[in-house]
């Protein structure tokens, strides 16, 4: 799926799933954790149960993972108003 390696640095998985034809995947671990990322110096903590959509280079609807982070993507317009 070209995605980073080590992005979801989960432990003790008790079960894992693909679905090839939705792109659903799954992971369950025993308990929920938190790893911090040291290149960026952030926490992220994981669920007991992580989803997500993946398909080629992106994840969607991703649940189970929490980072304190807020990223929004605003577009900006220069010139004048039309």
């Amino acid at each position: 799926m070209n995605l980073p390696n080590g992005l979801l640095p989960l432990k003790d998985i008790e079960e894992c799933g693909y679905v090839k034809d939705t792109g659903f995947v799954w992971l369950k671990q025993k308990k929920k954790c938190e790893h911090k990322f040291e290149k960026i110096g952030k926490p992220v903590q994981y669920a007991t149960e992580v989803t997500a959509y993946v398909e080629p280079n992106r994840i969607k609807k991703l649940t189970g993972v929490k980072a304190k982070e807020l990223l929004l993507h605003i577009t900006c317009i220069w010139g004048d108003p039309v």
